[in-house]
Order: C-alpha cells, then sequence, then structure tokens
C-alpha cells in the first residue's frame, strides 16, 4: 500500500470530498458553475498535496505541501461561507462540512509539528 494511505489526515481528507459531493450537486443545480469548479478544486486539493508531500520523501517537503493543504482548506472554507452567505446551500450542510474541515486542519498542524520535532 502506498504510504500516504496509511495516514488518517489522508483518509479524513478524502471523506471530507465525498460529503462535500451533496454540496457540490446543489452548486450545479443553481448554475453557480464558477463557484462549483473552485470549490470542487480546492476540495480536491486537500487530499491531493497530503499525497504529494507523504511521497515527496522527505519531512521539509511533507511539510512545505501540508502547508498547502491548510491553506487549501481555508480557501474551501472561505467558499462554503460564500454558498451560505448566497443561499445557495443548507446552511446546516456547509457548516458541518467546515467544522469537518477545521477538525481535518487541526490535525494536519499536529502531523506537521511532529514532523518539524523529528531529528
Amino acid at each position: 500500500m502506498t504510504i500516504y494511505k496509511k495516514l488518517d489526515v489522508w483518509s479524513q481528507a478524502i471523506e471530507l470530498v465525498k460529503e462535500f459531493r451533496a454540496v457540490s450537486n446543489c452548486l450545479i443545480q443553481e448554475r453557480e458553475f464558477e463557484l462549483h469548479k473552485q470549490i470542487v478544486r480546492s476540495a480536491i486539493s486537500i487530499p491531493s498535496n497530503i499525497a504529494e508531500g507523504a511521497s515527496s520523501g522527505s519531512d521539509p517537503n511533507f511539510i512545505r505541501y501540508l502547508n498547502i493543504s491548510l491553506g487549501s482548506i481555508s480557501e474551501f472554507q472561505t467558499q462554503l461561507e460564500i454558498c451560505i452567505q448566497w443561499e445557495v446551500v443548507f446552511p446546516e450542510v456547509a457548516t458541518q462540512l467546515i467544522k469537518q474541515s477545521e477538525n481535518l486542519a487541526y490535525r494536519i498542524r499536529k502531523l506537521k509539528k511532529y514532523l518539524e520535532n523529528q531529528p
């Protein structure tokens, strides 16, 4: 098995993308295609960067990709907030995804701290 598939943060990021799918369908129906494309990119970027970093072969590179994943989480959360403001998704669904992504960000920061403290 590939190393990144063993990481809880990667699995949690994949789960976030799966759960986002319901919101994604609402955006298509509301004809918010540009927002849809942007938020899909940010959601997919989270586990993709974790995988790329884990496969990079060095802790400094992995940390850099974890930082990119954290940036993608912030982007994802911001876009969900916009969805709430534009009233194109149910606020409860978007809020749950934001909370889930906050938990993921917390776990990524813990992993980052662990890697930074490795000799």
